[in-house]
């Protein structure tokens, strides 16, 4: 049922309509179909009007054009798009799920360790480690203008510097074909997809000192991240990377050429996340920083 008529996991999942009784898995059924609807057709203030309306949830959505925003307690968290609707069981909820896809558990994150987010989005990464730890230097990269308005607009912290731009492995400008309505844009080329041209920069061009993570989501251009990231590697702890089905049209994933890079860049598999597609892999040549 909840994959037939694409309805999101915020509803129901399919291991929870396993448990329900008849009865329950009707509303769910009907619920689906009409949430289906109103994502399809519905844009803008309605849209926003209508999940509240349908879906009674912790976090209510507002359109400020051209923004979607989740609101909670107050607290505010932008997105260009109807993937608001990820936040609608809470905001601290999500950045906890991101938190754990990106296997970071284990990690001790202090005040001046340097966590770079290559993928930053909207911001999600960036607030699932402030539920964790209160202060650490953050350096986001968003190639997406629109997306990057939003990640402004989140992440405001003074200890924070974000770049209006994509990692590569070289310092270029470059293609970037863009997913209106997720967060699959990407440098890898995707036919039929509508393109803009944007400025890449290789990491090793920051010349940072100790870094503490490295977190990659490029959507299949993880291996040319790193490649432009191999000097800053080196000093670097710990590199967690969503190298799942992502790249170009036939989704391939890129376990096989970040894993070989890594390693042969003196780093290990520590832990992965077989659900997600995520490892965490540690530098064998720093014991800690």
């Amino acid at each position: 049922m909840v994959t037939i008529f694409d309805t999101p996991d915020y509803i129901i999942t399919s291991s929870q309509i396993k448990n329900i009784g008849l009865l329950r898995k009707l509303f769910y059924f009907i619920l689906g179909i009409i949430v289906s609807i109103i994502h399809r057709y519905f844009h803008g203030a309605l849209f926003t009007t209508l999940i509240n309306f349908f879906l009674r949830r912790k976090v209510k959505l507002k359109y400020e054009k051209p923004f979607y925003i989740g609101i909670e307690q107050g607290l505010k968290f932008y997105f260009p798009n109807k993937r608001v609707t990820r936040i609608l069981d809470g905001i601290e909820k999500q950045a906890n799920y991101i938190f754990d896809s990106y296997l970071l558990e284990e990690l001790e994150i202090n005040s001046d360790d340097i966590v770079v987010d290559c993928g930053a989005n909207v911001g999600e990464f960036y607030q699932g480690l402030r539920s964790h730890f209160e202060n650490f230097v953050y350096i986001g990269f968003e190639p997406d203008p629109n997306v990057y308005e939003c990640l402004k607009k989140n992440i405001t912290s003074k200890n924070a510097t974000i770049y209006n731009q994509a990692l590569s492995y070289k310092s270029s400008i470059e293609k970037l074909y863009i997913s209106s309505d997720g967060a699959d844009t990407s440098l890898v080329f995707l036919e039929d997809k509508e393109f803009i041209e944007v400025k890449t920069i290789q990491l090793d061009k920051l010349n940072l000192p100790k870094v503490k993570l490295i977190k990659i989501d490029a959507e299949g251009f993880e291996l040319e991240v790193l490649m432009g990231s191999k000097n800053t590697l080196k000093l670097t702890e710990y590199v967690s990377v969503d190298y799942g089905p992502e790249k170009g049209m036939k989704g391939m994933n890129t376990i096989p050429e970040v894993t070989s890079f890594l390693y042969e860049n003196n780093y290990k598999l520590i832990s992965a996340n077989s659900e997600r597609q995520v490892g965490l892999f540690k530098n064998k040549l720093i014991e800690k920083f």
